[in-house]
């Protein structure tokens, strides 16, 4: 790849992540699923516990809808993203803080 080839290509996939989260903050099930591939190799283990699974989009979505119904405002943020494309494979890291508020009785 040239250069510029990597930089479109980590400006690509910058967009993807973003998208992912803004995404599920508003809910957009149909655009989050947009945002994975067909089969996903997903870990939220330091959340949840656990073990790491292979999981469809709509799986992944229907767990995350489940999991938010009961909050009324749910805010994701992202950082330090680190993309390395190698040749049509790239990884992405990032932090992220997930802010979710649900008014109690107390």
């Amino acid at each position: 790849m040239t250069d510029l080839e990597t930089l479109v290509a980590k400006d690509r996939i910058a967009t993807v992540v973003h998208q992912l989260f803004t995404a599920t903050d508003r809910r957009d099930w149909p655009a989050v699923r947009a945002c994975f591939a067909d089969v996903v190799d997903f870990d939220m283990t330091s959340l949840a516990g656990g073990t790491p699974a292979r999981l469809t989009p709509l799986q992944i979505t229907d767990g995350w809808e489940a999991g938010l119904k009961p909050i009324q405002h749910v805010h994701h943020q992202v950082g330090n993203l680190e993309i390395s494309v190698h040749g049509d494979a790239a990884t992405a890291f990032c932090y992220g803080i997930a802010l979710h508020y649900r008014a109690k009785a107390t």
